[in-house]
Order: C-alpha cells, then sequence, then structure tokens
C-alpha cells in the first residue's frame, strides 16, 4: 500500500484548526469560562506553521528498510481515520447554548489525547533529528494542555462543592438508586425548583447496587413474592432488564435536573434550629428537608481478600451485632470508626490489637486520636501500624490472620472487626435518631420518620424484608406528596387550584 506524505500532514494541519475552532466555539457557547478557552484556541493556531516545516523530514514509505510493510504509517492513518476532530467535521456545529463545560472539558481532553498520539505516531517516519525535536515540543504542548483541562475541571469542581456547601437547599436526599432519583422527580413535578434540591451519593454513579449487584440481563420486575405493585408516581415501572432500568434513571436524572454530588457518603444527619445538616465526605451540606433513601443495601467496605464461611461467625462489620466480651479481638482500620469500636470493647475486658496501614492515626480525629494513643501508651491495646492484611483463615476456634509484610507474624484471633469506612443503613438511622421497632424504622403511612421533615424512601420505607424498585416509585410519590402539602402550602394550594374541576 503506498501512503501519502503529504495527506498525513494535511490532517495535522486539519487537527490544528479543527482545534482552534472547537476552543473557539467553546468560547462562544460558554461565556463564564470564555477567557481562557479564548486562550486554548489561540495557542492551537501556532501549531498549524510548525507542521508546514515537517515535510522534508520524513522516510519515503518504499526506502524505510526497518518498515518494509509501511506499518508506522498505516497507524498514523488508522489514528486520523478514528480522530473525533477529523477533517470532514465543523468544530461549530459541536456546541449549541445549553452546552455545559464539563461536556467541553471532556470534548477537549479527548481531542488532545487523539492529537499527543497521533504526534507521536508521527515521529516515528521522520528521519530529522531537529524535526523530531518539534514535533517532541508540540506534543509537550498538547499535554500541558491535558493538564491545563483537568486543573480546570477540578476548579470548577471544588467551586460546585464550595456552593453546594454554603447553600441551603430546600431538600437532600442522601442516595442516587431508584428511591432517591424517585423522591428527587416527584418533588420537582410536585413544584419544587431542581436547583433547590441536591442528592448526596457515596458511590461514583447512580443506580450503583443496580450496576454493581444485578447480573446483566437480570429481569426487573414490578412483583416480589408474587405480588405485583402498579406505579402511582411520574417514574412508570414495568418489567425490564437491569440495563433499561439502569438508563432509565439515568434518563430521569437528566429530564428532571436533578443535581448530584458523587463520592459522597454522608455519616450523620442532624437537625437543629429548623435546618438539617448532612455530614458528607468532604463537609456539611444543609437543608429544610431531607429524605435517607440507601437501600438496605448500604454497607460498609469489605477487605478485597476471602472471608470463608467457617468463620463468617466470628468476623463483623459493626459491634452492636454481637456480644464481645473477654476475647481477643482484632480491629481493622485506622479511622474514627476503628477509634469508636475500640473505645467500645475496652468496657468488656476484651484483649485487642489494631491494625492500620498508616504509621499514624490522621484519618481520626483529634478526639479519638488522643483515646488511642493514651490506650497505646497504657498498654490496653497493641496496635501494629503500618501493617497490611494478606489473608485469613479457620485456626481451631478462631481465626489465624497472615500479614504481608514480615513482622508481625501471624496471630490468631477470636474475632476481627472490620473498620474500613461505608455507612450502613441501621448505623446512619441510629446516628440520626429515627425510631426503631424491631430491625425496621418507625415510619408513618408516608414515609415521614419521628423527626418531622425527614422522610424515607427505597427499601427503608418498604413494609417487609425488601421491596421492589416499583414500590420505591411509590414510597417517593406518597412522601413527595405529604413533603409538599405540610410544608410547602402555597405548592400545595396552586397544584389544586390548577386541577380540573369536578362537575
Amino acid at each position: 500500500m503506498q501512503f501519502n506524505i503529504e495527506e498525513i500532514l494535511l490532517i495535522a494541519k486539519k487537527i490544528e484548526n479543527n482545534g482552534y475552532h472547537f476552543y473557539t466555539a467553546a468560547a462562544e457557547a460558554n461565556e463564564e469560562h470564555r477567557e481562557w478557552l479564548t486562550e486554548l484556541a489561540q495557542e492551537e493556531i501556532g501549531h498549524e506553521s510548525a507542521i508546514d516545516d515537517f515535510a522534508r523530514s520524513f522516510v519515503a514509505p518504499q526506502d524505510d528498510p526497518d518498515d518494509p510493510d509501511n506499518l508506522v504509517l498505516l497507524y498514523l492513518h488508522s489514528i486520523a481515520d478514528s480522530l473525533i476532530f477529523s477533517a470532514g467535521q465543523d468544530p461549530r456545529t459541536f456546541f449549541n447554548k445549553e452546552v455545559t463545560i464539563d461536556e467541553i472539558i471532556e470534548d477537549g481532553l479527548r481531542r488532545e489525547h487523539e492529537a499527543v498520539a497521533y504526534y507521536s505516531a508521527l515521529k516515528d517516519v521522520m528521519v530529522d533529528e531537529d524535526a523530531k525535536a518539534q514535533v517532541d515540543l508540540l506534543v509537550k504542548e498538547e499535554k500541558n494542555h491535558i493538564a491545563w483541562l483537568r486543573r480546570k475541571q477540578e476548579e470548577i469542581e471544588n467551586e460546585r462543592t464550595q456552593q453546594n456547601k454554603e447553600k441551603i437547599y430546600e431538600l437532600i436526599i442522601i442516595g442516587a438508586g431508584p428511591g432517591g432519583i424517585s423522591m428527587a422527580a416527584e418533588a420537582i413535578s410536585a413544584g419544587i425548583e431542581s436547583e433547590k434540591i441536591l442528592i448526596l451519593e457515596g458511590a461514583p454513579k447512580s443506580s450503583w447496587m443496580i450496576r454493581k449487584l444485578y447480573p446483566n440481563k437480570h429481569l426487573v420486575t414490578t412483583s416480589y413474592k408474587g405480588e405485583s405493585t402498579p406505579s402511582k408516581g411520574v417514574l412508570k415501572m414495568r418489567d425490564m432488564s437491569k440495563e433499561s432500568i439502569v438508563q432509565m434513571l439515568s434518563d430521569a436524572v437528566e429530564d428532571f435536573g436533578i443535581n448530584i454530588v458523587y463520592n459522597c457518603p454522608v455519616s450523620a444527619v442532624d437537625k437543629k434550629d429548623g435546618l438539617f445538616s448532612f455530614q458528607g465526605k468532604d463537609g456539611t451540606y444543609k437543608a429544610k428537608y431531607g429524605v435517607i433513601s440507601i437501600g438496605i443495601f448500604g454497607r460498609p467496605n469489605r477487605p478485597d481478600y476471602t472471608i470463608h464461611p467457617e468463620i463468617e461467625d466470628r468476623v463483623r462489620f459493626e459491634i452492636d451485632v454481637v456480644n464481645v466480651r473477654n476475647s481477643k479481638v482484632l480491629v481493622v482500620g485506622g479511622g474514627d470508626t476503628a477509634a469508636e469500636f475500640i473505645q467500645e470493647l475496652l468496657k468488656f475486658g476484651n484483649n485487642i490489637t489494631l491494625s492500620c496501614r498508616e504509621k499514624n492515626f490522621e484519618m481520626m480525629n483529634n478526639t479519638n486520636r488522643r483515646k488511642v494513643e493514651t490506650a497505646k501508651v497504657a498498654k490496653s491495646i497493641q496496635v501494629l501500624a503500618g501493617s497490611d492484611i494478606s489473608e485469613i483463615s479457620a485456626h481451631n476456634d478462631g481465626i489465624q490472620v497472615f500479614f504481608k509484610n514480615e513482622n508481625p507474624e501471624e496471630m490468631i484471633f477470636d474475632y476481627i472487626i472490620y473498620a474500613l469506612g461505608g455507612t450502613t443503613a441501621k448505623k446512619l438511622l441510629n446516628i440520626t435518631g429515627i425510631f426503631m421497632r424491631g430491625k425496621r424504622p418507625t415510619l408513618s403511612a408516608a414515609n415521614e420518620s419521628n423527626i418531622p421533615g425527614l422522610y424515607l424512601t427505597g427499601d427503608l420505607a418498604a413494609r417487609s424484608e425488601i421491596g421492589t424498585i416499583a414500590a420505591a416509585f411509590n414510597s417517593s410519590f406518597y412522601a413527595a406528596q405529604d413533603l409538599v402539602q405540610k410544608y410547602f402550602p402555597q405548592l400545595s394550594a396552586k397544584a389544586e387550584s390548577s386541577s380540573p374541576k369536578q362537575s
């Protein structure tokens, strides 16, 4: 196959020209970030002239003894053919006035990475060392653009986070699963403005437990144990695949304009002076009303090695589920939960060892750190700082623990209690002060808790051990109706006045 060097250079020039038009169009579509997008556009112009100097520095395809099949040039063509910013596209048509800065940055990063790949391959068909050095500079500048875009992405995210924390919302919802997303959709449909509603989600994506726990192609039905649940609210459930329900919920987030903060697990909810405070990973968020919808699958983090069935009854993730007294206990973790477990276990005559990967207790707050350090000095506990467990197994009536490092050696314990982060539904409800009747929270018919203005939806509102997704949607419908009628009378009156009169 014969290749045209001039064609490859024209593609390189077109990449830069498209880059200029891309950032120019992006700047026109986004006034807030226009200045730095325009700067990027101007830098792309300077790259075009450098490419004109490269033509003399190529090996003719038929003259390269090390590449008789022209594989390098074939690779260049394959990259060029797959470029998003190809010669046949007009970047000025990429954007409209509704485009977000997040979409602009993601598209820009994609362009810059492809340009780096193209120029890096370009060097392999060049013989002039000075020209290769110029290509290196070009690659370096494109990589600088990537770093610039990443910094802007981080700055924008940090700014949003700060704004979210400073703002007082009408409604904050914990959990971006079926119960949380449907609650936001119902509240917005009832008249609460979408920008006054925030979902805090501990996972990196919505519907995380469905994505993670349901098998691919799994059929999600409206019934459980033979009992069907008809839909009541704006989200209508029918029998569909796992992929379809995930897409349905993702579409709802977009269609209703639902604002979600991901990777933000909530460790506590408190109400003071008429406002709810939600303690997230990166700070406190405030709202007039709240909803907890983390589902029964909210759970502590687990280790990455196997916990064998024969020792499961001696391995715990919460100390309130087992009466541990006068036993040899290994607590695994280096944060506040581990410190709190230790303080509780010391009350009942336990011999405690703490295993943590950190050399110090920097993950603990000051109060917990002092208590653990005091216990260590008093030899009330043994601390294995910088230790990392590789395996645990049964040993007679106990558990043998193996460490990755040579010291400490293998040790035997009666119990292991993990404190690796994460939040269970039960733990959060207890911290929040929600009344429980057995294993279930005490709720009104509309799923309001004993704390006025705080509702539970999804599996937490199910009247059985587990609810369906359809039941989660319905729990949100009833909760939103009650929320609006009780606490947003103006919206309730408006809805009644706009409803058709009965003759």
